[in-house]
């Protein structure tokens, strides 16, 4: 199973939590490994494979230095076992094949943006995106405390909405709401309002909403983050190839590919088309925030 969403949807947590809950179903153990480092840059999958190898048993002198060894030794290994193997933050589909157990009674789990996960043979796709209204007052409620936001729903609801619905916002803002348990939570939908500041109000401790993005944006070539800047200098909430072609003097057929770049990158959000065949591309508020911010301290 493959797991895509923008930053923040919370592709991670629900990974984890699907590991968890399904242990019982794998008496040969779990094997996790985050694709990314701290940094931002993808891990190589021999790197990856020396770890699981090394959890599997593994002797270091027994160790073959090569990709394709490692790779064969890994799934001999595997192949009377039954272990769930969790791959977070997947650059892409290149990375995950050689981590990939081949058959068996084992299972992997990967998360990542892109959506040519779903080339991976065999996987089903799972798309996150913003939370339903209800379920994101919700959350905030599940971890500031319902009694405490009872008494303002409107201002609950606000915050909901400046957090563009994501998990990770959410999160952040209620831990904020129950770090200052002595203001209501009216005074940070106030905060939050006053979009020069909203992205600092979306960080606390280790979690940051901006981080997601960053890495979005920096996995960009330098003509698609150009291109990205102009179109988010832009008040329009929603994109359609035409109006990128318009707005950059681009070919048409250039401009639908820049939005699909976009929307691979998790950048831009597919919307409905219905009877529309013309595609258009949701800008969300965070995104074109940071995006902003970008092109001013560049």
């Amino acid at each position: 199973m493959a797991v895509t969403g923008a930053p923040g949807t919370g592709k991670s947590a629900l990974a984890l939590r699907a590991a968890e809950h399904v242990r019982p179903a794998f008496p040969d153990g779990q094997l996790y490994a985050d694709l990314r480092t701290p940094d931002g840059t993808p891990r190589t999958p021999r790197q990856v494979l020396g770890w699981f190898l090394d959890a599997l048993g593994t002797a270091p002198a027994q160790l073959p230095a090569g990709l394709d060894e490692r790779a064969q030794l890994y799934r001999t290994l595997l192949a009377d076992r039954r272990v769930l193997i969790v791959l977070d933050n997947a650059a892409d589909d290149t990375q995950v094949r050689p981590l990939l157990p081949g058959g068996g009674a084992t299972r992997t789990l990967v998360t990542g943006v892109r959506p040519d996960l779903a080339s991976l043979e065999g996987t089903r796709l799972v798309r996150l995106g913003p939370m339903p209204p209800t379920e994101a007052t919700r959350l905030l409620a599940r971890i500031a405390g319902s009694d405490r936001l009872a008494g303002d729903p409107q201002a609950v609801a606000r915050i909901a909405e400046y957090c563009d619905r994501l998990p990770l916002a959410l999160r952040i803002a209620a831990a904020r709401l129950a770090a200052r348990s002595d203001r209501p939570p009216a005074h940070l939908a106030g905060r939050l309002a006053a979009e020069d500041r909203r992205l600092g109000e979306l960080r606390i401790g280790s979690l940051d909403v901006t981080t997601g993005l960053r890495h979005a944006l920096d996995s960009l070539d330098p003509s698609t983050a150009t291109a990205f800047a102009a179109l988010t200098a832009t008040d329009l909430p929603v994109l359609s190839p035409p109006d990128a072609a318009a707005l950059l003097d681009l070919p048409l057929h250039e401009a639908e590919d820049l939005l699909d770049r976009l929307a691979d990158a998790r950048l831009l959000e597919p919307g409905p088309t219905d009877r529309d065949p013309v595609p258009r591309y949701h800008l969300m508020p965070l995104v074109r925030l940071f995006a902003r911010t970008r092109v001013l301290t560049a």
